[in-house]
């Protein structure tokens, strides 16, 4: 019994010694296996924490270890007993989750479907009863050698479905990236020419206006017209509001237009470019930036109170001054959704400092007193298309994000409680301070 003209290796911890011993002699004779033995649990961890070692295929271990001859470590407290099988599978399987283990008990121990599904959601891939005698008998020997050649093939089977699955969702990714850049490699023409044209009507809004303005001041009816006048002047502070609104138009405009013609045909940190960004001002104006868009989706940002805590410090950091904004851009959005069903909402921003292994790094904290995020989700919040909005999120900012900051040499973590908010804390690298603070 080979698997592809390779032996199999096995390690077999069994706290009865003659027990033990006929079970290898059997494996390694009869079945031409390789195999490691070991009386305990404690010891077979020992031996897998050997760097010079190489995983055995298979593991076999009996749940229940008697404590008669069990050689405490000098870390061991007196009055530690032996580690079980649970614990032992649940220490392997999160270090080595690829590991097929098979548990063994004694007929005598009348395991509990309860224990033998416990067995399985910790990671063992079979479990199976040793006779009582205290020599196990040739059918049981022969049962073992077929069922862990069965246990060893249904793990490679789950192994590579495991991997199928990693491969398409990063053909996905792919897939998806490859329709991004499309979309913005299409998008940029159109933009450079909505860009054109909303600059056009600006000049010719401003223009006439002026013009406009102007002829109704300089005649005599007019200037004698109090109501006319004060109606003119209304005029003069609507027409303001247009240049402004276009202005804003323009800005946003611009803004992505230049974001595409960056990205196109280039890689992230060519993208990210080399410019001196002020984070303190940055993070000013996207906040207004963002309350605004709040106001203009929802019409409700008046029950949010925003606050901004720089120390008086204005650091300053390398990288893209458009990227930057766009991610803190998300993660301000991300919270104004959070606070949604919350009577009066608090974002808070703090900048300061945080030195981490001798780089003196710009610490942005950003807390609401938002929904939270369920503890299940929250290691998966920074991964691409992780959504916890169906319908209303494709999963795309925080990972963005991530990936942004990385760019630039930092990081982003996350922190929060349920129901009672969450708090973001992003690191990058300082570059140099203005101000007196430091």
């Amino acid at each position: 019994m080979q698997k592809n003209d390779k032996r199999f290796t096995i390690a077999l911890a069994e706290d009865r010694d003659a027990y033990r011993r006929i079970m290898a002699t059997y494996l390694e004779g009869e079945c031409g296996w390789g195999c490691f033995d070991f009386k305990y649990a404690e010891y077979l961890m020992d031996w897998l924490g050997n760097p010079d070692i190489s995983p055995p295929d298979i593991i076999v271990m009996d749940i229940v270890f008697e404590e008669e001859g069990y050689k405490r470590r000098p870390s061991d407290p007196q009055d530690y007993l032996p580690m079980n099988g649970y614990m032992a599978t649940k220490i392997i399987t999160d270090s080595l989750p690829h590991q097929c283990i098979v548990l063994l008990t004694g007929s005598k121990i009348n395991p509990t479907i309860g224990d033998i599904v416990r067995g399985f959601r910790l990671g063992a891939i079979d479990f199976m009863m040793k006779p009582t005698p205290e020599r196990p008998s040739d059918e049981f020997l022969a049962e073992l050698s077929h069922r862990l050649q069965l246990a060893y093939e249904r793990k490679q089977k789950e192994i590579q479905k495991e991997q199928e699955q990693i491969k398409a969702e990063i053909a996905a990714i792919q897939h998806n990236m490859t329709l991004a850049r499309g979309l913005m490699h299409q998008s940029g023409p159109r933009l450079s020419t909505a860009l054109f044209h909303i600059r056009e009507v600006k000049h010719k809004v401003e223009e006439d206006l002026r013009d406009f303005l102007e002829t109704l001041m300089a005649a005599d009816e007019i200037k004698s017209s109090g109501v006319l006048l004060k109606s003119i002047g209304g005029m003069s502070k609507t027409s303001d509001s247009i240049i402004e609104s276009v202005d804003e138009a323009q800005e946003s405009l611009a803004y992505i237009d230049k974001m595409v013609k960056q990205f196109n045909g280039e890689s992230f940190e060519q993208v990210i470019g080399t410019d001196e960004v002020p984070l303190q001002e940055l993070l000013k104006s996207t906040l207004q930036t963002a309350m605004k868009q709040r106001e203009y989706l929802r019409g409700d940002s008046a029950r949010f109170h925003t606050s901004i805590d720089d120390r008086g410090i204005a650091p300053v950091v390398i990288g893209s001054r458009e990227w930057l904004a766009e991610v803190f851009m998300a993660i301000f959005s991300n919270a104004f959704e959070a606070m949604e069903n919350v009577e009066k909402g608090e974002l808070a921003v703090e900048i300061g400092y945080e030195r981490i292994e001798d780089v003196r790094n710009v610490k942005v904290i950003i807390s609401d007193n938002g929904c939270g995020i369920l503890p299940e989700n929250l290691s998966r919040i920074f991964e691409p298309f992780f959504t916890t909005k169906p319908g209303r999120g494709m999963g795309i900012g925080l990972s963005f994000a991530k990936a942004v900051f990385e760019a630039h040499g930092g990081f982003i973590t996350a922190n929060c409680e349920e129901a009672k908010g969450t708090v973001f804390s992003v690191y990058l690298p300082e570059q140099k301070a203005i101000g007196t603070a430091r």
